[in-house]
């Protein structure tokens, strides 16, 4: 089991570089991943099809600490894009990341007495 850790912790670590790339030099990271600016909105979509899945899969799991984590996950993602659609429209983000992180902390709350 500790491979498997260790694993997981090295794909969690190399997502978060590739997060920080794509920040730091969105240009260079699109070219060298061979993403296209014209594919976003299907990679958008196949994003919100996965976190909908991933969540669906995480309550059927049925360990609420599981699914405070990823509604959290969800939380940062709506305050981020807020952020980055602040001098657009930030609410649609800002709205979700808000009732993502109410979720989260029932999750969190609940988590004993769920077990």
């Amino acid at each position: 089991m500790k491979i498997v850790r260790i694993i997981g912790y090295v794909i969690g670590f190399g997502l978060l570089a590739f997060g920080a790339w794509f920040l730091i030099a969105p240009e260079a990271a699109l070219a060298e991943t061979s993403h296209r600016l014209d594919t976003l909105p299907y990679v958008m979509g196949g994003r919100y099809a996965f976190f909908g899945a991933m969540l669906i899969g995480a309550l059927y799991h049925g360990d609420p600490t599981v699914t405070a984590y990823l509604l959290a996950g969800f939380a940062g993602l709506g305050f981020f894009d807020a952020i980055l659609y602040a001098s657009f429209d930030p609410w649609p983000h800002l709205i979700v990341g808000v009732l993502s992180l109410a979720a989260s902390l029932f999750f969190f709350q609940h988590r004993k007495s769920a077990a």
